[in-house]
């Protein structure tokens, strides 16, 4: 049952996320790379009180992380797998320990 509460977490988080990549999307299609780098840098400058060129580059890596985020390059799907599998892994080693202590107190 938790699975499937964090498959539903999950699902909400690409859910909200949607919309603004889709703007995103729409923003550079439109208006090219070159105008929306612009306005990043700037609400970045603004919002995170970053250096002109801080924000040029805080734009810039964003942007670059969206394309390989839409191309699939971060892998998440394995590295949740990694996870679950350590996750697994160590319940087994506990589980091991707990019942060997027990049975050795017996």
């Amino acid at each position: 049952m938790k699975k499937l509460a964090y498959s539903l977490k999950a699902s909400a988080t690409v859910y909200d996320a949607g919309p603004e990549l889709y703007y995103l999307s729409y923003s550079r299609q439109k208006h090219g790379d070159e105008a929306v780098l612009n306005q990043l840098r700037q609400d970045f400058g603004k919002r995170e009180e970053l250096s002109p060129a801080d924000a040029s580059i805080r734009a810039g890596q964003f942007l670059k992380d969206i394309d390989r985020l839409a191309a699939r390059e971060f892998h998440f799907e394995a590295m949740r797998d990694t996870l679950d599998q350590q996750a697994d892994k160590q319940k087994d080693l506990d589980r091991e320990a707990s019942s060997s202590h027990t049975t050795g107190l017996a």
